[in-house]
């Protein structure tokens, strides 16, 4: 292959790190957002998260753009797609959480929230790490301990682990 088809090539794994930093960008500003929690300030935050939202779905536009010309990409196309749809489906999530706290009127944030969102917060860190890794797939021997990582992270028992992995 050459140089410049595997520099093509590189861009996905590249466009997956850029787009979970956006998910991470996202979990962070949530938890500001929670640790000092002010309803009148709702509105403009909703603005901000959404404007970090917006640049992770160009990100993955940008990507199906290149999947959409790419001859032989460097692993299958639906899990391109896959992969790229679910990072996207993480940010919208962080996203809804602050929609949610705005169309219920929440007047104040309870601590364990706090909790919940560091733990979100930890979890998009080490999914950006492992996209930062994704790209030696084949050879890397830190990927499946960090999925082991964000699973566990996330609650999910060692007897599930297994299923999930």
């Amino acid at each position: 292959m050459s140089a410049l088809g595997k520099k093509k090539q590189e861009r996905y794994y590249d466009i997956f790190v850029e787009t979970t930093g956006f998910s991470c960008d996202a979990a962070i500003f949530l938890r500001e957002i929670l640790g000092d929690y002010r309803v009148e300030r709702i509105e403009a935050d909703m603005e901000k998260m959404h404007s970090i939202e917006h640049d992770g779905d160009v990100s993955r536009h940008q990507m199906v753009k290149l999947l959409s010309a790419e001859f032989v990409p460097p692993i299958e196309r639906e899990d391109i797609m896959a992969m790229s749809e679910a990072i996207d489906t993480v940010t919208d999530k962080i996203e809804d959480v602050l929609q949610r706290l705005y169309m219920l009127n929440i007047q104040q944030v309870r601590k364990d929230a706090l909790v919940i969102a560091d733990v979100v917060v930890k979890t998009c860190e080490a999914l950006r790490e492992t996209m930062e890794d994704f790209s030696n797939f084949k050879k890397s021997k830190t990927i499946n301990d960090k999925i082991i990582e964000i699973i566990g992270d996330a609650g999910v028992s060692p007897r599930n682990r297994r299923i999930l992995i």
